[in-house]
C-alpha cells in the first residue's frame, strides 16, 4: 500500500520488501498492507492512489535528481519532493555551473575591492611574527 505520513514519522521493518521503511510527515512510501492499515486507521497516514505518481515518472525524476545534483536521491522521496529538491538546487547554483552553499566570503581592500588571500599555508604565522620570535622553527631562548 502506498501511504503518506501525516502526523508522525513511521518506522517499520517491511519483511515483504526486505528493508526498513522510514516515512517522515509529508513523505510517501510503500508499506505492506498489514503494516500500513493501522496507521491509516489511526489517521497518522493516508492511503495514496498508486496512479498519483507513476513509477516511470518517479524513475525519471530520480534520474533527473542524480544528473542535477550528482548523488542519488533518498529512496522515500516522491516525485514532488524530487522536483522541489531539483528546483532548490538550480536556484542556488552559481553562474559558472559550480554548486555551493550560496555563501561567498571576500576580503576587501580599503576601496572595497576583493583581494586574493596570501599565498602559503594558512597555518604558518605571518613573516613579521616569525622574525620577532627568531624564526618559526627556533626554540625559545632561556
Amino acid at each position: 500500500m502506498l501511504i503518506k505520513a501525516t502526523k508522525c514519522t513511521i518506522i517499520e521493518w517491511d519483511a515483504e520488501q526486505g528493508r526498513a521503511v522510514v516515512i517522515n510527515p509529508g513523505e510517501t512510501d510503500r508499506l505492506a498492507d498489514k503494516l500500513a492499515q493501522p496507521y491509516v486507521d489511526a489517521e497518522m497516514a493516508v492511503e495514496v492512489d498508486d496512479d498519483a505518481a507513476p513509477a516511470d515518472d518517479l524513475a525519471e525524476m530520480r534520474a533527473a535528481y542524480q544528473a542535477a545534483l550528482g548523488k542519488k536521491p533518498h529512496h522515500s522521496w516522491d516525485a514532488d519532493t524530487l522536483k522541489a529538491k531539483i528546483a532548490e538546487a538550480a536556484a542556488t547554483e552559481k553562474p559558472d555551473g559550480d554548486q555551493g552553499d550560496g555563501i561567498t566570503a571576500h576580503v576587501l581592500d580599503e576601496n572595497g575591492e576583493p583581494i586574493d588571500p596570501p599565498a602559503g599555508d594558512p597555518n604558518d604565522p605571518p613573516a613579521e611574527i616569525a622574525d620577532e620570535n627568531g624564526g618559526a622553527d627556533s626554540a625559545p631562548a632561556d
